[in-house]
């Protein structure tokens, strides 16, 4: 882990939330021992003082115990059986830097989930699925009341999940015959877009996260709606693909700065999320540009980041909280369901609506009658 000194968390936080995320995904065993705070210290470059702070909550959480002259061990959950208190959250292993619990949006929504589960006498475990593992691989000697699996998976596991029966719900992806608990990714790329048109913007870039993924997908379908009923040219730019990432985003912005002319340069960047909008924003001012001045900046997830920048970014907020809480209160309906023996006979496609934020990277430009070349 690296400790970002620049973050607005405290330094104390971060190191509790890292330390818990490993005793949460079973990387001290059930009930082993924290490195020493002196080893801890080390490792984190961080005083003791932030160590024992960040130890005192775990221990506030019924997640360790501190014994004098033994250590910091790991507790096991003390209500019920594991198998009647497990909560398994499940990420692909094989997914982008942003879809690891490390990522943003999944960070914040374990912590939603962590909480919502605590409330109940639930305990969460993280784990994540390899791209050649089955699902009871990835369960191993872990039994399971229920599992929410994250993002995208392979088909095949959604298939194995319905085999065993195990109680399941989706976050942030979408596969018949479970209850799906996802962002209005349409609607929100929709009010971004025509939020720069309605500013005067005709010439605006795309810059997507995984081509094959529901959230790319949707958030262009809705770019592309507004585009048109705006008549403007939704193909003037070719969508660049940044997966998600500030690296991605920094590249994409650079290759379109690279191959275009100054005076066909985009007005306007809409980026599928943060981390890509902020890498977009450092690509355009490494190339003697302005933020907003010269080229306009829209995000999309809200969510607060661990870097420092000077721009207040325009966004699309998504309600990762109300996400996080009706993925539990479904899985627990299943849960109880299974339990009595009746089972659901019927799935749920949520929709989360977004929010539009109008920051301070978008600059009203002159209106003026689009040429340029569309519908």
């Amino acid at each position: 882990m690296v400790i970002d000194r620049n973050s607005k968390m405290p330094l104390y936080r971060q190191v509790y939330e890292y330390l818990k995320m490993l005793i949460l995904s079973n990387h001290y065993g059930s009930s082993g021992f924290l490195p020493s705070e002196r080893e801890l210290c080390s490792e984190l470059q961080v005083d003791r003082a932030t160590i024992r702070r960040a130890l005192d909550l775990l221990v506030e959480d019924n997640l360790v115990e501190k014994t004098a002259s033994v250590g910091t061990r790991v507790k096991m959950p003390k209500t019920g059986s594991l198998a009647e208190n497990n909560i398994m959250f499940i990420l692909p292993r094989e997914g982008t830097k942003d879809e690891r619990i490390t990522g943003s949006f999944n960070s914040n929504l374990f912590y939603v989930v962590e909480r919502e589960c605590k409330k109940r006498g639930c305990r969460v475990i993280y784990t994540t699925i390899d791209a050649d593992e089955t699902l009871e691989d990835c369960l191993g000697n872990d039994s399971a009341a229920g599992i929410m699996l994250i993002s995208k998976n392979r088909d095949e596991i959604y298939r194995e999940a319905q085999r065993l029966g195990i109680p399941t719900v989706l976050v942030n992806n979408y596969y018949p015959g479970f209850n799906s608990i996802l962002i209005d990714n349409v609607d929100g790329a929709y009010q971004a877009a025509k939020m720069l048109i309605e500013s005067g913007h005709e010439k605006i870039a795309v810059i997507a996260g995984v081509p094959e993924y529901p959230a790319s997908q949707e958030r262009i379908t809705g770019f592309n709606r507004a585009m048109f009923e705006a008549g403007l040219d939704f193909h003037r730019y070719p969508v660049q693909y940044g997966y998600w990432t500030y690296e991605g985003g920094y590249n994409c912005m650079a290759k379109l700065l690279a191959e275009y002319e100054p005076e066909e340069y985009p007005t306007a960047v809409f980026a599928l999320n943060d981390w890509s909008a902020f890498g977009a924003i450092r690509a355009v001012e490494d190339r003697g540009l302005s933020v907003p001045d010269d080229i306009s900046v829209v995000g999309f997830n809200g969510i607060e980041l661990p870097i420092a920048s000077k721009h207040e970014l325009a966004t699309v907020k998504v309600n990762i909280d109300l996400m996080g809480r009706l993925g539990v209160e479904y899985l627990l309906m299943g849960i109880d369901s299974a339990s009595a023996g009746t089972g659901l006979d019927y799935s749920v496609k949520i929709l989360v609506p977004t929010t539009l934020i109008k920051g301070r990277s978008v600059k009203e430009r002159t209106h003026r009658k689009s040429t340029a070349g569309g519908r």
